[in-house]
Formats: structure tokens, sequence, C-alpha cells
């Protein structure tokens, strides 16, 4: 009778991970944050282009318009959310974030008045604005901004 015998061979990549070495999470947490604040001037510069960009956008004068304008509008404001998440702008992330959850409530034949594209984009702008330490009127205008939100979508 023959018996069959197999040899485990260990691959190379499961060596790597067996075996010490590499760097701490605080570490490249350290690394990873110090490579963004390099990147920061530029992404604001980006969130700053896709705010006028949207603030820019003429309100749709026909029903087959509307569908459009509101693609792009949500276009941007995806990237506005993009961009501010890396540097934790977080209510600029709730604002653009908001805009969207409104323009995607809209539907594609739904009826949408666009001044609420307009004031959010204002808004926005006036968040990038704003110093870091004014807390309160951050926390005021992204409580107005969800006040449209519970308004619209009854969230």
């Amino acid at each position: 009778m023959t018996v069959v015998r197999t040899i485990a061979r260990k691959s190379r990549l499961s060596t790597m991970i067996d075996q010490a070495g590499g760097i701490s999470v605080g570490v490249a947490k350290r690394q990873a944050q110090a490579n963004l604040e390099g990147m920061k001037d530029r992404g604001l510069a980006i969130i700053a282009e896709r705010i006028d960009s949207l603030n820019a956008l003429p309100a749709p004068q026909t029903a087959e318009d509307a569908l459009p304008a509101r693609i792009e509008a949500y276009r941007l404001s995806s990237e506005v959310i993009d961009a501010s998440g890396m540097f934790d702008m977080q209510d600029l992330c709730a604002a653009a974030k908001g805009l969207c959850d409104l323009l995607d409530a809209a539907g594609e034949d739904g009826d949408m008045d666009w001044r609420i594209v307009t004031v959010h984009a204002q808004s926005m702008r006036l968040l990038m604005s704003l110093p870091a330490e004014a807390t309160a009127q951050r926390k005021a205008v992204t409580e107005h901004l969800n006040q449209v939100l519970v308004h619209k979508l009854g969230v």
C-alpha cells in the first residue's frame, strides 16, 4: 500500500506576515496626518472651487433642464464631501450631505425649489470662511440647514 504524502509549503507572503516589523498604527497615523497637511492648501482650493461652481449653477428654467441641473449640483456637493472629509471639516460635510439628500429626494420628476441649492452653497461658503474656533456660529449654520432637511424630508 502506498501512502501519498503532501509537504505543506509556506508561502513567502505568509512568512512575511508572521515576522515582526512594519510600523505601529500611531506612527502610520502621524505620517498620514503629515501627508494630509501638505495637501491641505490644494484641498481647500478644490473645495472652494466646487462651492463656487455650485453657487454659480443657474436655476433650471424648464422641466428638461431640471434633472441635469440636479445631477450637476449633486456631483459638486459630493465632491465637497469627498474633499472636506479628508480634512475633518464635519460641518461642511454635513451641509453638503444635506444638499445631496435633498437633491436625491426630489427624484427624477420631482419639482425642487432651486433656492435650496443656493442657500446650501452660500452656507458652505460661510462655513469655509469662519475660523475653526467659531463653534457657535458654525453650529447655528448647520442647525438652520438641518431645519430645512426636517421641513422638506421630515427626517
